[in-house]
This record gives structure tokens, C-alpha cells and sequence, in this order.
């Protein structure tokens, strides 16, 4: 598999799951998306192996065209360990 994988709804219980089991064996590639940006972002901080965040509002034509371009999404600033430890268990 080449290039990024979008998770849409990435923050969410099933989403979270998945991006935090593929994160590190994808290092820089997984994206967790959904419609706000805040919570993606500190999804992705707390994931870590640079998940990057992105906003993306699936009921929007223009949202969803705009994320599965080829643009990159910033990667999140990484938090400790105990702290993704923490996220891990709460999903």
C-alpha cells in the first residue's frame, strides 16, 4: 500500500481503534479525519508515529474533494507515552 490512509470518523470508538493499531506500522501515513479539527488533532497527538489530523465534514462535497486530494496534512506534535497509554484504554 502506497500513500496516506484517511480515517474518517478516525476520533470516534471504532476509528480511534483502527488508526492506533495501523499507526505504527504506517509511520507518517494515517490521518484521522472528522469535523472537528481538535479532537483529530488530539487524537493523532496522543496516537503518535506521526498520524496527522484533518477536518473533513463527509456531508460536504467540497470537504471530502479537498482531503482526498494529494496534500499532506501537518503532522500532530507527539505526547508522552503515559498519555497515549491513556487514549488507548479510553477506546
Amino acid at each position: 500500500m502506497t500513500g496516506d490512509l484517511l480515517i474518517v470518523g478516525g476520533y470516534g470508538v471504532v476509528g480511534r481503534r483502527i488508526a492506533a493499531l495501523l499507526a505504527p506500522d504506517l509511520p507518517g501515513r494515517v490521518v484521522i479525519a472528522g469535523r472537528r479539527l481538535d479532537v483529530a488533532q488530539s487524537m493523532c497527538s496522543a496516537i503518535g508515529s506521526g498520524a496527522r489530523a484533518r477536518r473533513v465534514d463527509v456531508d460536504s462535497r467540497e470537504s471530502v474533494a479537498g482531503n482526498t486530494s494529494t496534500s499532506r496534512a501537518p503532522a500532530c506534535k507527539r505526547r508522552s507515552t503515559r498519555t497515549r497509554r491513556n487514549a488507548a484504554k479510553s477506546s
